[in-house]
C-alpha cells in the first residue's frame, strides 16, 4: 500500500526515500571496514569494493587535473579510511591472503594517485571533518578541559543558554522523567 501525493505528480509519500549513490557507498566501505576490524577480510562485499577499487584505479590513470568535486566525493563516503583499513590490515589475517595482496596494491595505487593529485588538501580530510563536527556537528557543545583531574569529566557538555531539557531554570529533573 502507498500513499500517492494528491496535487499531482512527486514522490510517493509511502514508501522510504531511496538512499543516494554516496549513502549506499558509505555503507559499503563501513561494511568492509567492520569486516577488516572482524578479521575476516572484506566480508561479504568483497566483490563490489574491488569494482569500486578498479573504477577508481581506472579513473586516476585518465584524470589529468585536480578536481574539488572528486576530493568532496571521496570525504563524503570515506573511502580514505576504507583504503587506510585495507593498507592497515595485514594479509595473512585475511581468508585469502593472496587475493587481499591484490586488493592492497590497487588500494595503495589509488591512494598515491591522490596524495599526488590533491597534496596537503587529502591529507587535511581528517582534520576538516573534526572541524565539522565541533562547529555544526555531534560536538559543537562539547569541549574539551585540560584542567580537569578526574579523567572521566575531562569532556564537557556546554549549553549557551539553553540546557538540552530547556531553559535554565528547568534543571531540576529527575533521570527518567
Amino acid at each position: 500500500m502507498s500513499c500517492s501525493n494528491s496535487s499531482g505528480p512527486g514522490p510517493d509519500l509511502g514508501q522510504p526515500s531511496p538512499e543516494t549513490s554516496e549513502q549506499l557507498l558509505l555503507k559499503l566501505g563501513n561494511d568492509v571496514r567492520d569486516a577488516l576490524g572482524a578479521s575476516r577480510g572484506l566480508g561479504s562485499r568483497e566483490s563490489e569494493i574491488v569494482d569500486l577499487l578498479e573504477l577508481f584505479v581506472e579513473h586516476e590513470d585518465n584524470v589529468r587535473y585536480q578536481n574539488d568535486n572528486d576530493l568532496v566525493f571521496i570525504n563524503n563516503i570515506k573511502l580514505d579510511k576504507v583504503i587506510a583499513d585495507i593498507l592497515r590490515t595485514p594479509s595473512r589475517s585475511t581468508p585469502s591472503p593472496d587475493d587481499f595482496r591484490d586488493v592492497k596494491e590497487m588500494a595503495a595505487y589509488v591512494e598515491r594517485k591522490w596524495h599526488v593529485r590533491f597534496r596537503a588538501a587529502y591529507f587535511e580530510l581528517d582534520f576538516n571533518r573534526l572541524l565539522s563536527l565541533t562547529r555544526t556537528g555531534l560536538l559543537r557543545n562539547v569541549v574539551f578541559d585540560r584542567s580537569e583531574q578526574n579523567p572521566s569529566q575531562l569532556w564537557k557538555a556546554i549549553f549557551p543558554g539553553n540546557t538540552p531539557s530547556g531553559p535554565t531554570g528547568n534543571l531540576d529533573f529527575q533521570p527518567g522523567q
